[in-house]
Order: structure tokens, then C-alpha cells, then sequence
């Protein structure tokens, strides 16, 4: 009974540790897009920087699941940190110990029955209940100017727009001339005699 007790709170342990990852993950995500969109709102950046830091951003939630439930946490350390959540002095991880041990048998009974009738009495969903850390708020609140930020325009100076334009023509132009080019090599007459 005190085992499984311990398990199922150490699987829950392992699921908060793993949403607090989540939550990390989003909210690093979130920031390093927030700033790679902003920075090509005031600077001319090419946009594929905003396409990588976007695939990063999606890539750090997941990145944080998996750190946050790498470790399973050992039955032991749940123990002591159940004896510690819910201050029943050491009795968990001391049934635990006797247990196993090769000591008086009906101490080890006494011992194993009190943590029994404690474990019976925790809930780990209410020793660990669930809920949004300041992480998923900040990660939100990022996301939301993320994309406020995106109804703004972009930022660029008269001699950026300038040189976009002269880039532009040049392209044109060149065009032109290529099409010239072909045109008149098209109705030229060839000059030798073909090949036979």
C-alpha cells in the first residue's frame, strides 16, 4: 500500500516537473521569437531569421517536456518528500527503510501499518494539483504582443527603401536586356554553313 501510494505520487511528480518544463520551454520560445520579430520590424533582416527563430520557438516546449521528465524520481525521494509535503515526520521513508531490513519483525509491522494508514489519507492530486505557473502567464502575454506585433509595419529608411527600388530596376533592366539579347540572336541569319 505505502508503495503504490509513493508511485503514484512520484509518476504525478514527474508530470508537474514535466509540465513546468512546458512551461519554460514556451515562455524561452516565445521570448527568442518575440525578438527575432521585433528585430525585423526595426531592421531589414532577411525574414528566414524570423522562419528559424519560429521553428526553435516551436522546438523549446517540446525540449522542455523531455527535461522535465527525464528523471524519474526514486521511491525513496518521493518518500521524503511526501513526509516533508505533508509533515509526517520521517514516517514514509522509515517504513521504507524497515521494510526491507532484517530487524524485529513486529516493529517492522508497526512501523509498515502506521505508514500505511498515512499513505491511505494523501491524495497526490491534491498534494500536487495542477495549475498555471507564472511561466505559462508570461508566455501568453508574450504570444498576444507577438502578434499585435504583427499588424505593425516594418520599419525601413528612405535610403534602405531606395536601394530596394534601384535593386528592382537593375533586376528589370537587366531582364530587358536579356530578352533583347535572345530576340536578336533569333533573328539573326546564322553565318556558317550547317554541320552535316
Amino acid at each position: 500500500m505505502v508503495t503504490t501510494s509513493l508511485e503514484r505520487a512520484a509518476h504525478r511528480l514527474r508530470l508537474g516537473r514535466a509540465l513546468r518544463g512546458l512551461w519554460l520551454g514556451l515562455l524561452a520560445g516565445a521570448g527568442l521569437w518575440l525578438l527575432a520579430f521585433a528585430v525585423f520590424k526595426l531592421a531589414p533582416i532577411p525574414p528566414a531569421v524570423v522562419t528559424y527563430a519560429a521553428i526553435v520557438a516551436v522546438a523549446c516546449p517540446l525540449h522542455g517536456i523531455v527535461m522535465g521528465d527525464w528523471r524519474k524520481p526514486s521511491v525513496a525521494a518521493t518518500a521524503r518528500w511526501v513526509d516533508v509535503q505533508q509533515n509526517l515526520k520521517e514516517r514514509m521513508s522509515t517504513a521504507l527503510e524497515v521494510a526491507n531490513s532484517k530487524g524485529d519483525p513486529l516493529w517492522r509491522e508497526l512501523v509498515v501499518h502506521d505508514a500505511a494508514t498515512h499513505a491511505q489519507e494523501f491524495d497526490p492530486r491534491k498534494l500536487l494539483p495542477f495549475r498555471l505557473t507564472r511561466a505559462a502567464y508570461w508566455s501568453a502575454m508574450l504570444l498576444v504582443i507577438g502578434v499585435g506585433l504583427g499588424f505593425v509595419p516594418e520599419y525601413r529608411t528612405a535610403r534602405f527603401k531606395k536601394e530596394q527600388a534601384d535593386k528592382e530596376i537593375i533586376k528589370d533592366v537587366g531582364r530587358g536586356m536579356a530578352e533583347v539579347t535572345r530576340h536578336e540572336i533569333a533573328a539573326r541569319p546564322s553565318q556558317a554553313e550547317p554541320v552535316k
